[in-house]
């Protein structure tokens, strides 16, 4: 499967999910290329649209889960990555 996922990095969700089946590359690629015209027309510069590969929609949210948490559950993710300051 392919997924077009137009993301709000600002807002830290998906205005879209679309998606195609393995053989309709072209159509979302063509379908990918509209949105980023219609954006950059529109001056929504934070805006991602991006095409990923996955087997299903489970294997996408795992792989790519930061376009699924909300900017809170993304901002833990990243705070739990930091090394602890108080060891260095």
């Amino acid at each position: 499967m392919i997924f077009l996922i137009d993301y709000d990095s600002r807002r830290a969700e998906i205005v879209e999910l679309r998606e195609f089946h393995d053989t309709e590359k072209l159509r979302a690629q063509y379908q990918q290329l509209q949105i980023e015209r219609n954006l950059t027309r529109r001056g929504l510069l934070l805006r991602e649209v991006v095409l990923i590969e996955a087997s299903d929609l489970f294997s996408l949210q795992r792989a790519h889960r930061r376009y699924f948490q909300t900017a809170t559950e993304h901002w833990d993710d990243l705070c739990r990555k930091l090394p602890d300051p108080k060891f260095h």
